[in-house]
Protein backbone atom coordinates (compact mmCIF):
# COMPACT_ATOMS: atom_id res chain seq x y z
CA UNK A 1 0.00 0.00 0.00
CA UNK A 2 2.82 2.41 0.95
CA UNK A 3 4.71 1.70 -2.27
CA UNK A 4 1.57 2.38 -4.28
CA UNK A 5 1.04 5.77 -2.60
CA UNK A 6 4.72 6.59 -3.08
CA UNK A 7 4.50 5.62 -6.74
CA UNK A 8 1.47 7.89 -7.26
CA UNK A 9 3.16 10.74 -5.41
CA UNK A 10 6.33 10.54 -7.52
CA UNK A 11 4.27 10.22 -10.71
CA UNK A 12 2.32 13.37 -9.89
CA UNK A 13 5.52 15.19 -8.86
CA UNK A 14 7.22 14.15 -12.12
CA UNK A 15 4.21 15.31 -14.12
CA UNK A 16 4.26 18.66 -12.29
CA UNK A 17 8.00 19.11 -13.00
CA UNK A 18 7.48 18.33 -16.70
CA UNK A 19 4.52 20.74 -16.91
CA UNK A 20 6.54 23.45 -15.17
CA UNK A 21 9.50 22.88 -17.50
CA UNK A 22 7.25 23.15 -20.56
CA UNK A 23 5.69 26.33 -19.16
CA UNK A 24 9.07 27.95 -18.37
CA UNK A 25 10.67 26.97 -21.69
CA UNK A 26 7.70 28.45 -23.54
CA UNK A 27 7.79 31.59 -21.37
CA UNK A 28 11.53 32.22 -21.68
CA UNK A 29 12.39 31.23 -25.24
CA UNK A 30 9.10 31.31 -27.13
CA UNK A 31 5.89 33.32 -27.16
CA UNK A 32 4.29 33.40 -23.67
CA UNK A 33 0.77 32.05 -23.35
CA UNK A 34 -0.74 35.35 -22.20
CA UNK A 35 -0.09 39.06 -22.50
CA UNK A 36 0.33 39.30 -18.75
CA UNK A 37 3.12 36.72 -18.81
CA UNK A 38 4.75 38.62 -21.67
CA UNK A 39 4.80 41.85 -19.62
CA UNK A 40 6.19 40.02 -16.60
CA UNK A 41 8.91 38.48 -18.78
CA UNK A 42 9.88 41.91 -20.17
CA UNK A 43 9.88 43.40 -16.66
CA UNK A 44 12.13 40.58 -15.38
CA UNK A 45 14.55 41.02 -18.32
CA UNK A 46 14.69 44.78 -17.66
CA UNK A 47 15.29 44.34 -13.93
CA UNK A 48 18.10 41.84 -14.54
CA UNK A 49 19.78 44.26 -16.97
CA UNK A 50 19.10 47.38 -14.83
CA UNK A 51 18.80 46.39 -11.16
CA UNK A 52 18.70 50.03 -10.03
CA UNK A 53 15.15 50.06 -11.39
CA UNK A 54 14.10 48.04 -8.34
CA UNK A 55 15.19 50.92 -6.11
CA UNK A 56 13.57 53.54 -8.33
CA UNK A 57 10.26 51.65 -8.21
CA UNK A 58 10.53 51.12 -4.46
CA UNK A 59 10.41 47.32 -4.73
CA UNK A 60 13.44 46.49 -2.55
CA UNK A 61 12.22 48.20 0.62
CA UNK A 62 10.10 45.19 1.59
CA UNK A 63 13.31 43.17 1.86
CA UNK A 64 15.02 45.65 4.18
CA UNK A 65 17.13 47.42 1.55
CA UNK A 66 16.00 50.93 2.24
CA UNK A 67 18.63 53.54 2.67
CA UNK A 68 22.08 54.92 3.32
CA UNK A 69 22.42 55.81 7.02
CA UNK A 70 18.65 55.66 7.49
CA UNK A 71 17.76 57.98 4.60
CA UNK A 72 17.26 57.56 0.87
CA UNK A 73 20.62 57.62 -0.92
CA UNK A 74 20.54 60.94 -2.75
CA UNK A 75 23.64 62.76 -3.97
CA UNK A 76 21.82 66.08 -4.27
CA UNK A 77 18.34 67.20 -3.32
CA UNK A 78 17.07 70.44 -4.81
CA UNK A 79 13.47 71.30 -4.03
CA UNK A 80 13.27 73.80 -6.89
CA UNK A 81 11.21 72.40 -9.74
CA UNK A 82 13.38 71.84 -12.78
CA UNK A 83 16.67 71.85 -10.87
CA UNK A 84 16.82 68.21 -9.84
CA UNK A 85 19.90 66.25 -10.93
CA UNK A 86 19.61 64.99 -14.48
CA UNK A 87 21.40 62.14 -16.28
CA UNK A 88 23.31 60.86 -13.26
CA UNK A 89 26.24 58.58 -14.06
CA UNK A 90 28.76 56.94 -11.75
CA UNK A 91 32.23 55.45 -12.07
CA UNK A 92 34.24 53.59 -9.45
CA UNK A 93 38.02 53.57 -9.27
CA UNK A 94 38.58 49.82 -8.96
CA UNK A 95 42.35 49.84 -9.50
CA UNK A 96 44.03 48.70 -6.25
CA UNK A 97 47.21 50.60 -7.25
CA UNK A 98 45.38 53.90 -7.69
CA UNK A 99 45.62 56.57 -4.99
CA UNK A 100 41.83 56.94 -5.30
CA UNK A 101 41.02 53.21 -5.03
CA UNK A 102 37.33 52.54 -4.18
CA UNK A 103 36.30 56.14 -4.80
CA UNK A 104 32.84 56.46 -6.33
CA UNK A 105 32.33 59.44 -8.67
CA UNK A 106 28.78 60.62 -9.40
CA UNK A 107 28.39 63.20 -12.17
CA UNK A 108 25.20 64.98 -13.15
CA UNK A 109 23.82 68.28 -14.36
CA UNK A 110 21.15 70.55 -12.98
CA UNK A 111 19.14 72.81 -15.21
CA UNK A 112 18.01 76.33 -14.43
CA UNK A 113 15.14 76.94 -16.79
CA UNK A 114 14.84 80.56 -15.71
CA UNK A 115 18.40 81.24 -16.85
CA UNK A 116 18.37 78.54 -19.51
CA UNK A 117 21.64 77.20 -18.12
CA UNK A 118 22.93 73.80 -17.13
CA UNK A 119 25.49 73.29 -14.41
CA UNK A 120 27.68 70.18 -14.26
CA UNK A 121 28.65 68.69 -10.89
CA UNK A 122 30.66 65.83 -9.39
CA UNK A 123 30.28 64.28 -5.95
CA UNK A 124 32.37 61.49 -4.44
CA UNK A 125 32.04 58.77 -1.80
CA UNK A 126 34.25 55.90 -0.66
CA UNK A 127 33.12 52.31 -1.32
CA UNK A 128 33.35 50.29 1.89
CA UNK A 129 34.15 46.56 2.22
CA UNK A 130 30.64 45.72 3.49
CA UNK A 131 29.05 46.93 0.23
CA UNK A 132 27.96 50.32 1.55
CA UNK A 133 29.66 53.66 1.02
CA UNK A 134 30.60 56.77 2.94
CA UNK A 135 28.50 59.91 2.78
CA UNK A 136 28.57 61.80 -0.51
CA UNK A 137 30.81 64.85 -0.64
CA UNK A 138 29.27 68.23 -1.32
CA UNK A 139 28.76 68.54 -5.10
CA UNK A 140 31.60 70.42 -6.83
CA UNK A 141 30.83 72.48 -9.91
CA UNK A 142 32.68 71.37 -13.04
CA UNK A 143 33.90 73.82 -15.67
CA UNK A 144 31.80 74.24 -18.77
CA UNK A 145 32.73 74.99 -22.35
CA UNK A 146 30.15 77.71 -22.84
CA UNK A 147 27.73 77.41 -19.87
CA UNK A 148 24.69 76.84 -22.01
CA UNK A 149 21.63 74.75 -21.26
CA UNK A 150 23.00 72.13 -23.59
CA UNK A 151 25.95 70.91 -21.47
CA UNK A 152 24.78 67.45 -20.50
CA UNK A 153 25.51 63.71 -20.56
CA UNK A 154 28.47 63.65 -18.20
CA UNK A 155 29.94 60.16 -18.30
CA UNK A 156 32.80 59.79 -15.79
CA UNK A 157 35.85 57.70 -16.60
CA UNK A 158 38.74 56.70 -14.35
CA UNK A 159 42.09 55.96 -15.96
CA UNK A 160 44.59 53.43 -14.47
CA UNK A 161 46.39 56.23 -12.60
CA UNK A 162 43.21 57.32 -10.80
CA UNK A 163 42.64 60.42 -12.94
CA UNK A 164 38.95 61.14 -13.46
CA UNK A 165 37.72 62.76 -16.63
CA UNK A 166 34.43 63.20 -18.43
CA UNK A 167 33.15 64.30 -21.75
CA UNK A 168 30.35 66.83 -21.87
CA UNK A 169 27.98 66.63 -24.78
CA UNK A 170 27.24 70.14 -25.90
CA UNK A 171 24.64 70.86 -28.51
CA UNK A 172 25.50 74.15 -30.19
CA UNK A 173 22.68 76.59 -30.71
CA UNK A 174 20.78 76.06 -33.94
Amino acid sequence: MFRRILKWFFSIALLAVIALAIFLINLIWFRPWSLNLFYEKVFAETVFSEPELLSALGLVEQFGITSHNGSPDFVLIDDNQGQEPDKQWIAIDANPNSPNFNTIYAMFVTFSFAGKMSHAYVSTAKALPDGTHSDWSAPQRLPSENASASDTYLLPHVDPNGVVWTSITNFPSR
